[in-house]
Order: structure tokens, then C-alpha cells, then sequence
């Protein structure tokens, strides 16, 4: 009888240890492939990158009924950059307002939330205010709305539902990152907002064009 508790135990133990290995590997393997994806998104800020311009005193007014680009961005302001400026190309001169939304996920439950949540916000609205001013540069309306929480798809659809209400006539944008060797990981890992979203407002008749980003 002890020897089968034992036995028990020992094959108890292994299992546990088993486990927790794989998730130790998943983490790291993860943990990983982001740090390898740091530096070409890095390096695509860098290539977007502008001279320091002086916020416009007097933006341009936006008309709410006008066709409306509504991006949903990152704090990386080269992937948001490039999505502006394609969605200029493909569409030259036929939005006449740019609307901006993000959102930062924050454990609002753990020790140092509240620096932590600063501190997003505060990176998070520097690449808003950037990218708001760059338009008001060219004579474009933009604005911007972002929200912060434990649910970033839940955010996103509230700010989505303030800019339709504010702007009816709009399209939304996302984007996709594409890699030199597409695996399933990638798209699991990278991608599942965008088409959660997409799926979402095509559920209410609203547009979401998603934009690939080539790294």
C-alpha cells in the first residue's frame, strides 16, 4: 500500500512538473517571438518618423456628416503612420475627417495599476496627439478617443459605437502584420483583434477595412 502511494505520488508530481514545463516553454517561446518582432515594427517608426511640428493653434473643424476614416491604432506610430497614409492613397481626398481610437489593457486588480495605467496613458495619447497633429499640419479634422480596462475588444466596441453615432458616415480601419514567413502563430498571436472586430461591425452594417502591414 505505501508503495502504491508513493508510486501515486511520484506520478502526480511528474505531471505537475510536466506541465508547468510547457507552459514555462509556450511563455517563453512567446515572449520570444515578440522580441523579435520589436525591432522591424522599431524600425518602420523610425522610417515614419517626422520633424517635431508645433500643435496647430486652430485646427480645421470637422463636419460630422462628412465621409469619416476611423483608424483603430496602436501606440506604435509606425504601423499607424503607414496605415494613414495608405488609406490616403487608396482613397485621395475622399475622407474629410480622421477619427483616432485606442485603447490600453491594464490589470486594474494588481499592485502599481494606477502607475502602470499612467504610464499607458501616457504613451498611448503621445502617438494620438502625434498623429491628430499631422493631419491638422495638412488641413485635415482629426480627433481622437481611447478607453482603458481589463477588456480590450469590450473598449473597442464602446468607442466604435461613439464614433458612429458622432460621425454616421464612416469607415473603419485596422491592420494586419504580415511576415516574411506566415505560420499560424502569427496570425493567433497578432492579428485576432482586427478580425474580431471586423466581424463585429459587419454584424451592424458598419465597414472595418483591414490594412496589411508588411514587416
Amino acid at each position: 500500500m505505501v508503495v502504491t502511494v508513493v508510486q501515486r505520488f511520484l506520478s502526480g508530481a511528474l505531471a505537475a512538473l510536466s506541465i508547468t514545463a510547457a507552459v514555462a516553454t509556450v511563455g517563453y517561446l512567446i515572449h520570444r517571438h515578440y522580441d523579435r518582432v520589436r525591432a522591424p515594427t522599431h524600425a518602420l517608426e523610425l522610417r515614419y518618423k517626422l520633424p517635431y511640428l508645433q500643435p496647430v493653434a486652430d485646427p480645421p473643424q470637422a463636419s460630422r456628416q462628412a465621409p469619416t476614416a476611423v483608424l483603430l491604432v496602436s501606440a506604435n506610430r509606425g504601423v499607424a503612420m503607414y496605415m494613414l497614409e495608405r488609406i490616403r492613397k487608396l482613397f485621395p481626398g475622399h475622407f474629410r475627417n480622421f477619427v483616432l481610437l485606442s485603447t490600453g489593457t491594464v490589470d486594474t486588480g494588481s499592485f502599481g495599476s494606477d502607475a502602470a495605467l499612467r504610464e499607458l496613458q501616457y504613451v498611448n495619447r503621445g502617438t494620438l496627439e502625434y498623429l491628430a497633429n499631422y493631419l491638422h499640419h495638412d488641413g485635415i479634422p482629426a480627433r481622437w478617443y481611447d478607453e482603458y480596462g481589463t477588456d480590450r475588444i469590450a473598449q473597442l466596441n464602446e468607442l466604435c459605437e461613439t464614433a458612429r453615432r458622432e460621425y454616421p458616415n464612416s469607415v473603419f480601419f485596422s491592420s494586419r502584420l504580415m511576415f516574411d514567413r506566415e505560420h499560424w502563430w502569427n496570425r493567433w498571436l497578432h492579428n485576432q483583434t482586427s478580425f474580431t472586430m471586423q466581424r463585429r461591425l459587419h454584424a451592424v452594417g458598419a465597414e472595418l477595412i483591414v490594412l496589411p502591414v508588411k514587416l
